[in-house]
């Protein structure tokens, strides 16, 4: 079981990344206690100082629990997680390097914890093969088995009869400064790029990994608001339903193998991307931002209401507007 950690004394090195309520109103949160470098902290070989811990507050017997997540000789990266209603299980996902010194990730690990016990009742973890690797950092960094870097973990869905889907997003920001005869002026690129999808299954084995191709960068206030993506989870045909903006032009340059880079919102494409559980990729056109007569969809701000219902938002100057998309 899990050391107590004094949470009143962690304060700006206590950091949450996510938290969901059961269906018996029980909280559980995910957290992240940095290093206190002041008092001498940090990653050595053979110890992460970073942790990972996931808190349950049982809400009918007032208590709280807490389950660590770490793995042996690995450093846990980042993590995200999802409850089974079903098994009685936190699912945890997360990314994992071999090395505390590098700024890139070389794998994935999959863990889950009972909710009883609080034990750890499946662990894995699996290394990025040269073909996803290619896929995303080029073949000749590949060969080298240089990991990725730049992805933020966007969801973990629990799959009922065991198992998770696992998504993140690459996404970095980039500054330019030019500085002429009048002046020095700054100014960032939001870059929100390829999506990877992961498979685990009840055996707690990490099936696939799929990359959706995609490029997207814009320079402005928003930060990016338009280029992310919305996805919706088909727990019953067990499927993954994304939608984003895209430029019309990759439809056909994907099966060239090249990218195109999106453009501006108001002349993107709004795009279908659906996997199923054996991993099958299809991209299909749904509808030009032109038929939203000029409505910017916001793929950030979704919910999804069912199974195959999803809400979205489109802006159109200082107006929103709603919409729903039922998937088939």
């Amino acid at each position: 079981m899990l050391p107590n950690f004094n949470l009143r004394k962690l304060n700006k090195h206590f950091e949450i990344t996510k938290y969901l309520v059961d269906n018996n109103g029980n909280v559980f949160m995910l957290a992240t206690i940095l290093p206190d470098k002041k008092k001498g902290e940090k990653e050595i070989k053979k110890e992460q100082a970073k942790k990972f811990i996931v808190l349950g507050y049982n809400h009918k017997k007032d208590e709280v629990k807490q389950y660590e997540v770490k793995l042996s000789n690995k450093w846990v990266e980042s993590m995200f997680y999802d409850i089974n209603e079903k098994t009685k299980e936190i699912v945890i996902n997360g990314f994992y390097s071999n090395d505390f010194k590098t700024s890139t990730v070389d794998g994935l690990v999959y863990m889950t914890i009972s909710l009883k016990s609080g034990d750890a009742n499946k662990a894995s973890y699996k290394k990025f093969d040269k073909e996803f690797l290619t896929e995303t950092i080029g073949k000749r960094k590949a060969e080298k088995e240089k990991g990725i870097k730049n992805y933020d973990i966007r969801e973990v869905f629990a799959r009922e009869n065991g198992g998770s889907y696992f998504i993140a997003e690459e996404y970095y920001e980039v500054t330019h400064t030019n500085t002429t005869k009048n002046g020095t002026t700054t100014y960032i690129d939001y870059h929100y790029d390829n999506i990877i999808v992961a498979s685990i299954n009840k055996n707690a084995e990490i099936e696939w990994i799929k990359v959706i191709k995609k490029e997207s960068h814009i320079r402005d206030d928003s930060r990016g608001t338009y280029l992310s993506f919305a996805v919706a989870f088909d727990s019953k045909n067990d499927m993954l339903n994304f939608v984003l903006n895209d430029n019309p032009k990759n439809i056909e340059l994907l099966k060239k193998g090249k990218v195109a880079n999106n453009i501006m919102p108001t002349k993107a494409m709004v795009t279908l991307v659906t996997i199923n559980k054996e991993g099958n990729m299809k991209r299909v056109p749904l509808f030009s931002n032109k038929e939203l007569k000029k409505a910017r969809l916001d793929p950030k701000r979704n919910n999804q209401v069912s199974d195959n219902e999803l809400i979205l938002v489109g802006i159109q100057g200082k107006n929103y507007k709603f919409g729903k998309i039922i998937f088939k």
